[in-house]
């Protein structure tokens, strides 16, 4: 992340919760110390919402599921409410909601190490379905807030990189109604007590148009979706002092598989040349690592006497041609 040269607004969020959210000491993630994983009840499929199978797993969306324990909830808390964080990765979206986003890893530590542990990673690619990685370091512990007495359409359990259908004037952009989102997968996490809330499920659109509830995490709780292929909303919440839903995205292991992301989303709640830059950087590295293996299926042919694949070939340069394009289509100059 690029210096900082003028400090966030963050006059929405009240002083009491940022005091309140204080700890006596902050600690580094332990796994066996922040984990209390349980699998979730249900994992429902794509099918079961009668929805095509466009991306990379059958699975569509899971039951919340514990993983952190109160303490990493704490530990989450605090760094997210920081001064640092707040002066440096928030931005109001409305009165009394807003987003963090790009703390990862400079200002939360904790949270960033919370995500990349193999532990986390092995158990949200094992709910999905499929091995995963975090997206980017921009989109690990994308946090959405919103105070008592938002407004009824304001959505609140919206993740990073969704397309957006109108944006609130005067605020950095926020999501609202029907979306699919810009990663292929997100894992939802609760940060907040949820015992006096009312509603915050999220609708899903099946396909053929009948409307499904999934119901959303409480503290310490996470829900995994792939919602690049399932259309959601959030409906608002009320009740509560606060709602605040931490959010991480998250891609493909294997540089061979699918890779659809794209920015529509993120461009605009973003700083462009750190999105740009972590973006291309795994992109290319992805194609580094494809060329490598085309490379030596040519040279094993040729070892081989086997001739040379022209279909096979061709095949695999229109392949990254679209791969290439794609890129092009979300590097959008400014």
């Amino acid at each position: 992340m690029p210096a900082i040269t003028s400090k966030h607004n963050y006059n929405n969020i009240p002083t009491s919760l940022i005091n309140d959210a204080r700890v006596n000491e902050q600690v580094p993630f332990d796994a066996s110390r922040h984990l209390i994983f349980e699998a979730p009840s249900s994992i429902h499929s794509l099918k079961d919402f009668e929805l095509e199978e466009c991306g990379i797993s059958s699975m569509a969306v899971s039951e919340p599921f514990p993983l952190f324990s109160r303490e990493a909830i704490q530990q989450f808390r605090a760094e997210i409410l920081s001064q640092e964080v707040l002066e440096t990765s928030y931005c109001p979206t409305g009165d009394t909601s807003g987003h963090f986003r790009g703390h990862c890893p400079k200002y939360a530590r904790f949270t960033n190490d919370a995500w990349k542990c193999p532990e986390v990673v092995a158990i949200i690619s094992k709910v999905a379905g499929v091995e995963l990685v975090p997206a980017i370091d921009y989109d690990v512990g994308h946090v959405n807030i919103s105070i008592n007495g938002i407004q009824d359409d304001q959505e609140v359990w919206a993740g990073p990189g969704e397309q957006k259908e109108k944006s609130v004037s005067g605020y950095c952009e926020s999501a609202f109604g029907w979306h699919t989102d810009s990663y292929a997968f997100v894992a939802v996490t609760m940060l907040s007590d949820c015992c006096d809330m009312i509603g915050g499920e999220t609708k899903i659109r099946k396909g053929n148009g009948d409307i499904a509830d999934a119901r959303g995490p409480t503290m310490g709780t996470v829900v995994v979706m792939q919602g690049s292929c399932v259309p959601h909303k959030a409906t608002s919440a009320k009740g509560g002092r606060e709602r605040m839903t931490m959010v991480t995205s998250w891609r493909p292991r294997s540089p061979h598989m699918k890779d659809a992301t794209i920015m529509r989303g993120t461009r605009n709640t973003s700083h462009l040349p750190t999105l740009y830059t972590q973006y291309t950087e795994y992109r290319l590295a992805n194609l580094v690592q494809r060329a490598r293996k085309q490379l030596k299926d040519v040279e094993d042919r040729k070892e081989a006497d086997s001739g040379f694949d022209t279909e096979g070939v061709r095949g695999w340069l229109l392949e990254q041609r679209s791969y290439i394009d794609d890129m092009l289509r979300e590097i959008q100059a400014v």
